[in-house]
């Protein structure tokens, strides 16, 4: 809570097309789920966690910042697990929430094709308390 930088998570994978799962809740703060990163300077695509605003909606990280999604929290169970899919398959951004689509770009060419996937944490400028679990990774058949 006195650290004022951003804390991640970080997985060694490196995936272009892929479909994720988390569960989470966060009962105060800000916080993100992070796909397409850069290892190093974690630009990329973050599904938006908030406890306030936004949760669901897509983020570009060192790119367009605020690209699309829902502006409030209606979507979210305050004080509850709640559930974020994204799915990345070239050029195709799709995320939900709790099974209702918040984001759906069919062909959005100007973005990353491939990335680590992160979970993120504000610190102490914007303190924040959330949790994550129940991450999976799917990965398409060849």
């Amino acid at each position: 809570a006195d650290d004022p930088r951003i804390g991640f998570a970080i997985s060694d994978l490196s995936k272009g097309n892929v479909t994720a799962r988390v569960r989470f809740k966060i009962p105060k703060g800000n916080s993100g789920f992070f796909l397409r990163a850069d290892k190093q300077t974690l630009a990329g695509y973050e599904v938006e966690v908030d406890a306030t605003k936004r949760t669901g909606g897509f983020w570009e990280v060192r790119g367009r910042n605020w690209v699309t999604g829902p502006e409030d929290n209606a979507g979210v169970n305050p004080n509850d697990w709640n559930e974020l899919t994204a799915s990345l398959h070239g050029d195709r951004i799709v995320f939900h929430l709790n099974g209702q689509k918040t984001v759906d770009l069919p062909n959005d060419t100007q973005g990353r094709k491939e990335g680590h996937i992160a979970l993120q944490v504000h610190g102490a400028k914007n303190p924040s308390e959330v949790w994550f679990k129940d991450i999976e990774i799917l990965e398409p058949v060849r």
